[in-house]
């Protein structure tokens, strides 16, 4: 199967630019978060993670 020229640039295009992104996030990670050295209260965490949202419901019609 033979892809098209703008097919071939645009996955050129979409490359770069996440890797951009990941260097980014990473440049952004190292200066604002990294030298913080942020302590997380994992039990804490975990109850807010594993909470059911109270504005959901769900509604099985039959």
């Amino acid at each position: 199967m033979k892809t098209s020229s703008w097919f071939n640039g645009l996955k050129k295009h979409l490359t770069i630019v996440l890797v951009l992104k990941a260097l980014l996030l990473l440049a952004l990670w190292q200066v604002f978060v990294k030298p913080f050295e942020v302590s997380v209260d994992a039990k804490a965490m975990a109850n807010v993670i594993s909470a059911a949202p109270n504005t959901v419901q769900m509604r099985i019609e039959k």
